[in-house]
């Protein structure tokens, strides 16, 4: 017996579920690569159903940071790093509680709430709600815990950050940075929660290995599409994309 066996004998039937998958895989990818983000808000309810949350959750921990590495030396020149780092600094916090969670709760009832969070936070940027001032540490690494609670119990770390930074005076080039770059350090801290509630499954990886492909062929495209268009289209197709997927994941 091999190491790698383990890893064939876990590979994904064939059916029809794993070619949602893939296509979500590729959707997913255009959507981080144009917008920062969005890999959790494309994936994240549709696996959970297709494979329950505990497979849905951790698969992103292998698919984003494998994918997404063309997009860190580019951000990483441009962000915010007090941000980033503060905000890295509380999901590691939030994180292990969300994991937690993730471990002991009812799956329907997990995929119902994360479509609740992304409702919710739509509304909330719908309403054009804005800081007054540039909110200190303390909002920051609390907006950091969320997203490690967020994270932990559905792969939705990006939601309470992406509200966090639109609510600020950052032009969308830099936000765009700051949430790459969160979710490039988040993804570490996050793994650790895994491991330690035992939900890196071989079942998991061998998932995310057929997966990656048509997830960076769709980074790859999003990317392309990113600058082409202005700050309030970039923020009219972000809130799209979030409602759209709150609205069919309740319906599921």
């Amino acid at each position: 017996m091999t190491f790698l066996d383990p890893l064939w004998q876990a590979m994904p039937v064939v059916e029809t579920a794993l070619f949602i998958a893939f296509g979500l895989s590729f959707v997913a990818g255009v959507v981080r690569g144009f917008s920062g983000f969005g890999t959790a808000l494309v994936l994240s309810a549709p696996m959970a159903v297709l494979y329950g949350p505990a497979i849905a959750v951790p698969i992103l921990t292998f698919i984003d940071p494998v994918a997404s590495i063309k997009l860190w030396r580019p951000a990483s020149k441009i962000c915010n790093w007090r941000v980033v780092l503060i905000l890295v600094l509380g999901t590691g916090i939030g994180s292990p509680i969300g994991v937690y969670v993730l471990s002991i709760a009812d799956p329907e009832m997990l995929t119902k709430a994360i479509a609740v969070m992304l409702l919710v936070s739509v509304a909330i940027l719908a309403s054009g709600w804005r800081y007054r001032k540039e909110p200190g540490a303390g909002i920051t690494a609390a907006t950091g815990l969320t997203a490690g609670v967020a994270g932990g119990v559905s792969g939705l770390a990006g939601v309470p950050v992406m509200v966090f930074l639109m609510g600020g005076k950052s032009t969308p080039q830099v936000m765009r940075a700051n949430i790459i770059m969160f979710f490039a350090l988040g993804s570490l801290v996050t793994v650790g929660g895994f491991i330690w509630r035992d939900l890196l499954t071989w079942e998991v990886f061998a998932l995310a290995l057929t997966m990656i492909p048509f997830y960076y062929v769709g980074v790859v495209i999003g990317s392309m599409g990113f600058g082409r268009l202005g700050a309030d289209i970039y923020r009219h197709v972000v809130l799209g994309m979030v409602g759209a997927i709150g609205v069919i994941t309740l319906l599921l």
